[in-house]
């Protein structure tokens, strides 16, 4: 119920606020005391359930631990004041074993704890188990009993309880506001600094009143203490009343009919003259017209002073408002003046009296328009004070003199000022209100002529003096600081105080104006006070009304307003405003700024015409909010260089360029950097424009903006763009999981790539993308680094291929040092290179998964053999073998020794039947299945029939390799069988006969007698039971081979006697050799 919503710290003691007897603002509520584990004391309303008031008393419990986890808290019943006793401690750190007696105000508005005194327990590592007061309240014999506990034993304390005295009471009548001063009290303490103050003060003040209690209680045994310490206080006070009583210390004013009486402490005051009476030391109109413009002032200004001007003043601070506030207008003056003269015609009872003041005024404008208008115009010109008078003014007689010490007159003259401001304020109202009725009514008694006059000449002019006045009125209300309740006007004739001599009162009333008026140098005293609200105000004033003097006073006053719009930027940046309002200030600021420039640029030669831009260039880097600054100083470097575009003498020029590129860099508009870095190239030296360069292309490689070190023109700087990026490759970091990629050799040298590429620098892409791979190839063992090591290498064979024929496909690497060398070794890269890493690469990444830290490094061979290891029987084997095959031969490895290893794997049934097929369907190759048969036949493992077959279909001369393979190894079975199936010709037929025979042709087939010899003689060798199906075998061959040879010498005796008969040269005998040349038949031959 007791706790708010903000989740505070715990709760960690709680007591009710015991009743007060004498308490006569004491309600029905109940009042209850928390004490939190941030050591806050809170004061609760029962009865609102809410917190009243609170209070920190870290300062006081002096714990050093953050959050207190124990506490006690007890109050000790009083009739007359709040005295509570807290003891709070730790967990986790040590505390002191004290308990601490607070007193001070209690109540429900304040909530004001001192440390009375402190009861310290001796023993150590003791923790409070509870305390407890006894003893009546009504006297002194109360005793504070408190048990505490250790490891090793138990302690009781008891501690007396006695009153010390009312501190507060006497403590708030000597600090009282308005009383005494810091000066008097320390007088009276006799202390020997001057500088102590405030808390220190007190502190002082307690320290000398208990050391004085203590001497008297030394002194007199008997006294009771209590009225020792009263007594002392007492002492202490009358001490102070005495030092106050001759002090030259003004308490205030008071007004006296008009009038002001400045009331001092050393009861000597001071009357000053009315406004009146200061305003008639001004005049200057001739007698006649200046009684008549006085009784005409006196007629309408009591008239027009319960009208409302609330509207007109509203329509004054909005001009001067305008800069901070993007939707606001500035009604017209004129208008609103009349709106609020309508209105306290209509609707106050001062409006129906307008007769009698008509009445009453027709006389004094009776006569022709010249007596009306010279009435009018003084009146008007009554109303310009500071115009008209002087400083010099002669003194007035009934005038009391001021005290030598003006310092203390300051207070009173700023009252009397704006006492003054007001009344001229007032009549200002009065007369242009009047002024305006005349030109709207068009009275009778009043001529055309004047009413012209009115229209033309003296609203214009009094619109400007009302202005004049609401700007006085609103300075005068205006404190000196925040933290000081004296005021800006009063501070400022402090300041620049040089009145020590007796002078008239009335004439340092009008010479305290006189300096207000001298709006630069109170703009100037405002700035250095920091009040930017104000100066801003003042500068906007001073500027609308502009004097004869040169153009440094108002290029000075226009850069104190630029610099007040920062600052107000500022504080709304802080205060978190819509972005638009920001925006439209630090336009306004910018504005300003360009018109310094301006008026410097008018005003001083070419050689001193850049000071202000150096200097508001860094004020708004310095102070300008930085989400804004960029922007805004970038509309200003753009607006100088009008003034700074025909010659650089003084290198005006490239400091606006090289703030452009910069700034433009920071709001990220590159084209505009571009433009601006050409235009430093042109005007820099070497090192500005590498500097610029290297900035603007690591800048553009972090934003990602490829596109645009790709795309932009860099006409001349093409080579420098490229060594920025070469050297920055080089020396970063081929990680990739760096954020900025200026700092990633990734980021760097693909970017390099794209800009050659752009240029059709082929060769040198190919090149940075080669040495993009060789940078990651010692962190070659992960998915990323492989991934971006095959496109780096894709890319560059890509580019590489796009090199003219009739040019070098080549680029040269360079490789890294190392000890034992003393040159770097260079190589000659080619497009073939180039395949024969790539298909490395795109091994390791078939092999991440099974040995991904193992691949770092890794040869080809290395790579073919992890391949072939670790293939599964999935859908990606085929691909995967090939890959591997494809390597192999990029590296010049021989196939056959790939082929042996995986079929000696088979053959240990270690690997799959599947691995094999496939990888020899890929190598195709008649070697290729020979080694295969060959390690199998060496390791004794059966040959499957596919592998056979593919065999002899690999080449027209395999089966009879084969055949030596099996005769070597002693396999009869399957040479038996390979040679009747693939040796022996199948198609011995008689139309095969009878076609060969016509045809004149000997058999074309090649057969391995000497092997078929071997191989028939083993048959014939082997012998026993077991080796009947070979025996079978072989002689089936024999036949086989019988019937070939029969029907090869068939067919040569037929081609011979063919021969024969073709070489007899008569009709007849070719004609008997044909019809005696029957065909054969399969059965006669």
């Amino acid at each position: 119920g007791f706790q708010p919503t903000n989740k505070p710290q715990p709760i960690i003691a709680i007591a009710a606020v015991p009743d007060l007897v004498d308490d006569d603002s004491a309600s029905s509520d109940t009042l209850v005391v928390t004490l939190s584990a941030d050591l806050v004391l809170r004061v609760w309303s029962y009865e609102h359930q809410s917190c009243l008031c609170n209070q920190s008393l870290r300062p006081h419990l002096e714990l050093a631990a953050a959050a207190a986890d124990l506490a006690v808290l007890h109050f000790i019943p009083s009739s007359t004041d709040v005295r509570v006793l807290v003891h709070a401690s730790s967990i986790t750190h040590p505390s002191k074993n004290e308990i601490v007696l607070l007193r001070g105000d209690l109540t429900s508005k304040v909530l004001d704890l001192d440390v009375v005194r402190r009861y310290v327990v001796p023993a150590a590592a003791a923790r409070l188990v509870d305390f407890v007061v006894v003893g009546p309240s009504s006297t002194s014999s109360q005793q504070l009993v408190s048990v505490w506990r250790s490891v090793a034993e138990d302690f009781v304390y008891v501690f007396p309880i006695s009153r010390t005295g009312p501190k507060s009471y006497y403590l708030d009548r000597l600090f009282a506001p308005n009383r005494f001063s810091a000066e008097c009290i320390r007088h009276a303490l006799s202390a020997a600094s001057t500088a102590v103050s405030g808390a220190a003060l007190r502190r002082l003040a307690l320290e000398a009143v208990h050391r004085e209690c203590q001497d008297q209680a030394r002194r007199e045994k008997q006294t009771d203490a209590n009225a020792v310490r009263v007594a002392v206080w007492l002492q202490l006070l009358q001490k102070c009343t005495k030092l106050w009583a001759v002090e030259n210390i003004p308490l205030g004013v008071a007004s006296i009919q008009g009038s002001l009486v400045l009331l001092r402490r050393n009861h000597t005051s001071i009357l000053f003259p009315s406004t009146r009476a200061i305003i008639a030391t001004t005049g200057s109109s001739s007698s006649s017209v200046h009684h008549d413009d006085d009784e005409l002032s006196a007629l309408i200004t009591p008239f027009f002073a319960s009208f409302s001007h609330r509207d007109v003043r509203a329509a004054v601070l909005c001009e001067w408002n305008v800069d901070l506030h993007v939707d606001l207008t500035s009604p017209s003056l004129l208008d609103t003046l009349r709106r609020e003269l309508q209105r306290g015609l209509v609707h106050t009872n001062q409006g129906k009296s307008l007769p009698t003041l008509l009445a009453r005024v027709a006389p004094i404008l009776a006569g022709d328009a010249t007596a009306q208008s010279a009435v009018l115009t003084a009146l008007v010109d009554n109303l310009a004070l500071l115009d008209a008078s002087s400083s010099s003014s002669s003194p007035s007689s009934s005038a009391t003199a001021a005290p030598p010490s003006s310092t203390d007159l300051s207070l009173a003259l700023h009252r009397m000022g704006a006492v003054v401001v007001h009344d001229m304020l007032a009549a200002t109202y009065a007369a242009l209100g009047f002024l305006s009725f005349l030109d709207d009514a068009q009275p009778s008694f009043v001529a055309p002529a004047t009413l012209q006059h009115i229209s033309t000449a003296l609203l214009p002019r009094g619109l400007a003096l009302l202005r004049k006045w609401v700007f006085y009125q609103w300075l005068f209300d205006q404190p000196s600081s925040p933290d000081t309740p004296a005021m800006l006007v009063q501070a400022f004739a402090r300041h620049d105080d040089d009145n020590d001599v007796q002078r008239n009162l009335a004439t340092a009333v009008l010479d305290l104006l006189h300096k207000v008026h001298d709006l630069p140098a109170l703009a100037s005293y405002v700035h250095a006070t920091r009040q930017h609200d104000v100066v801003r105000v003042v500068v906007r004033y001073a500027l609308q009304h502009p004097t004869d003097d040169d153009g440094a006073v108002t290029m000075y006053l226009t850069r104190l307003l630029g610099d007040a719009l920062v600052a107000e930027a500022v504080v709304a940046y802080e205060l978190n405003h819509e972005r638009r309002h920001i925006t439209h200030i630090l336009a306004r600021a910018v504005r300003s700024y360009i018109t310094v420039l301006e008026l410097e640029h008018r005003s001083t030669t070419t050689a001193a015409a850049t000071s202000q831009l150096y200097e508001i260039t860094g004020h708004l880097k310095e102070t300008a909010p930085r989400p804004y600054a960029a922007k805004f100083i970038l509309q200003l470097l753009h607006a100088s260089l009008v003034f700074h575009c025909s010659d650089d003498v003084t290198g005006a020029t490239e400091f606006i360029w090289y703030n452009v590129f910069k700034l433009a860099l920071t709001e990220r508009l590159y084209d505009e950097a571009h433009v601006a870095l050409h235009h430093v190239v042109a005007r820099a030296n070497s090192a500005t424009v590498d500097e610029c360069v290297r900035h603007f292309v690591l800048q553009l490689c972090d934003a990602g903006r490829v596109d645009v070190v790709v795309g932009f023109t860099w006409g001349a700087l093409d080579a420098k763009v490229e060594d920025v990026l070469q050297w920055q490759a080089a020396n970063t970091h081929a990680n990739l999981t760096i954020k900025r990629a200026s700092q990633s050799a990734v980021s760097v040298l693909r970017l390099l790539y794209s800009f050659l590429v752009k240029r059709a620098r082929f060769a040198a892409a190919a090149q940075a993308m080669h040495a993009l791979f060789m940078r990651l190839e010692p962190d070659a063992f992960h998915v990323d680094v492989l991934r971006v090591q095959r496109d780096a290498l894709l890319a560059a064979t890509n580019v590489l291929a796009l090199v003219p024929a009739s040019q070098n496909r080549w680029f040269i690497h360079q490789e890294p040092k190392t000890t034992n060398r003393t040159t770097d070794p260079l190589r000659v890269v080619t497009a073939s290179d180039l395949r024969r890493e790539l298909l490395i690469v795109r091994g390791k990444l078939k092999l991440v998964g099974s040995s991904a830290a193992a691949l770092a490094g890794q040869s080809g061979s290395e790579v073919v053999s992890l391949l072939l290891k670790h293939l599964t029987p999935d859908g990606t084997m085929a691909t995967n073998v090939a890959l591997a095959v494809a390597i192999a031969r990029a590296i010049d490895m021989d196939v056959k020794v790939v082929v042996r290893a995986v079929a000696r794997d088979f053959a240990y049934s270690s690997g799959t039947e599947s691995l094999l097929q496939a990888l020899l369907r890929h190598a195709h190759s008649p070697d290729a299945y020979l080694a295969a048969v060959d390690t199998l036949l060496q390791s004794h493992a059966p040959l499957p029939t596919w592998l056979t077959d593919a065999a002899v279909a690999a080449g027209p001369l395999t089966a009879v390799a084969l055949l030596r393979l099996y005769l070597d190894h002693g396999v009869l079975d399957e040479a038996v069988a390979l040679a009747i199936d693939h040796l022996v010709p199948k198609d011995l037929s008689q139309p095969a006969f009878q076609q060969a025979a016509a045809a004149d042709t000997s058999p074309k087939h090649w057969m391995p007698y000497e092997l078929l010899d071997k191989l028939l003689g083993a048959c014939d060798t082997v012998g026993g039971d077991d080796v009947a199906p070979l025996q079978h075998n072989a002689t089936r061959l024999k036949q086989r081979l019988a019937e070939y040879f029969q029907y090869v010498h068939v067919v040569d005796a037929a081609a011979s006697i063919r021969r024969q008969h073709e070489r007899r040269p008569t009709a007849s005998s070719i004609s008997s050799t044909t019809t005696s040349s029957t065909p054969m038949t399969w059965s006669t031959n």
